[in-house]
């Protein structure tokens, strides 16, 4: 599992902008899982096996959407295909 940092929304700030919380809290990235069950990615709502977990939320990520969100999700893409390959 990759730790990453992330910035928690705090609610509305000035001028109705969203506030985050300043330092950002640590956290860790979502385990990957490939199933035989295709389901939408959450971003592009193509259809993806690739089944993403946190400890309180499951959701599908299809490989295009997590490499372009950054280097957390790009880093775990990687490592999950490169063993795959194994």
């Amino acid at each position: 599992m990759i730790t990453i940092a992330r910035a928690e929304s705090l609610g509305q700030g000035r001028k109705d902008e969203l506030a985050e919380a300043d330092p950002t809290t640590p956290s860790t990235l979502s385990k990957i899982q490939h199933t035989e069950k295709k389901g939408n990615c959450s971003d592009c709502n193509r259809g993806t096996h690739l089944l993403w977990t946190t400890e309180s939320l499951d959701y599908r990520l299809c490989q295009g959407c997590a490499k372009r969100r950054g280097p957390p999700y790009r880093l775990a893409i990687r490592v999950f295909t490169e063993m795959k390959g194994r």
